[in-house]
């Protein structure tokens, strides 16, 4: 057993962090619907990443201090990641869920690998095998049949809208952080980057913040459940999430972490059934058959990203 875990050492650990983070975000969809009438998009990206800066920065200043050259050589990478996932993905995903309906934004959302399949091809040179793309189809396929509860005939019925628009710019955005993550120097800490990240997006974001409410004064008005979801989503669903996310990426690789996604649905089923009390479906057993299925295909190839 122990040969067999110190050889698939990174592996392990890579798919626990992945999970980690996917459980986290699974219970965001959830928070986002609640509160969507209380916070609005900028507020919520505003806060989340400004008090995951505020954490990270009361932990992590005197290594920044300690790896400020790295960081100045790094700033390029830190300012786009920034605009990839504070900016462009949560402000068009928050803003997404207010015209469009949940289906299309899990049906859409199952983008993120295919992607990374892209840019990898584009930027990096990188075939993907004809058994990942196999699996990659039967991931999708089990994605399918769960958000559609076995009736795929549902699919010719979508109508696209605005709200589409912004959960797609929103997975690109969050696709393109993912892919990123390879750019960055072994040196820097994950805690130090994600925090420099944070920071980053959260000047990016201030300027919208203030206009915001300038023209809609709220943040005076806060109620305590709105103060609270805010702490939560800024150390929960950015700070720990998002450290969890980067580790895996680092240690599996962008497209492989990104394909792990697809397991997104059943955690959300799940979430649905510990606060609802909504019990699994024979679709969501089925579903969630073809996607481990079709993630073990991925997988075969050890030369996958």
């Amino acid at each position: 057993m122990k040969p067999f875990f110190s050889k698939h050492k990174d592996l392990i650990y890579g798919v626990i962090l992945a999970f980690i983070a996917m459980f986290i975000w699974a219970v965001n969809p959830l928070i986002a619907t609640e509160m969507s009438d209380n916070i609005s998009p900028v507020e919520f990206a505003f806060f989340r990443w400004f008090i995951a800066f505020l954490f990270l920065f009361i932990f992590t200043f005197k290594k920044i201090k300690k790896e400020w050259s790295i960081i100045k050589r790094q700033w390029k990478l830190i300012l786009a990641l920034a605009f990839a996932v504070p900016v462009f993905d949560n402000l068009c995903f928050y803003t997404s869920g207010h015209t469009t309906s949940a289906l299309n934004m899990a049906l859409i959302g199952t983008a993120i690998p295919l992607f990374i399949v892209i840019l990898n091809f584009v930027f990096l040179k990188k075939v993907i095998t004809n058994l990942q793309s196999l699996g990659i189809l039967i991931a999708l396929f089990g994605v399918l049949y769960i958000i559609t509860k076995g009736d795929l005939a549902v699919l010719t019925e979508l109508q696209f809208n605005a709200g589409d628009i912004f959960i797609l710019i929103a997975t690109f955005a969050f696709s393109v952080y993912t892919f990123l993550q390879y750019k960055k120097d072994k040196d820097l800490s994950p805690d130090v980057f994600l925090a420099m990240i944070a920071g980053a997006g959260s000047l990016l974001l201030l300027p919208l913040f203030i206009i915001f409410e300038i023209i809609h004064p709220h943040i005076l008005y806060f109620t305590a459940k709105e103060i609270l979801t805010l702490i939560y989503v800024g150390t929960c669903v950015a700070l720990i999430a998002y450290l969890c996310w980067n580790a895996a990426v680092e240690k599996l690789g962008a497209l492989k972490t990104s394909i792990l996604d697809y397991f997104s649905p059943l955690l959300v089923a799940l979430m649905v059934f510990i606060f609802l009390e909504q019990p699994f479906s024979a679709d969501q057993f089925i579903g969630g058959a073809l996607i481990i299925f079709g993630c073990i295909l991925i997988n075969i190839n050890k030369k996958v990203d």
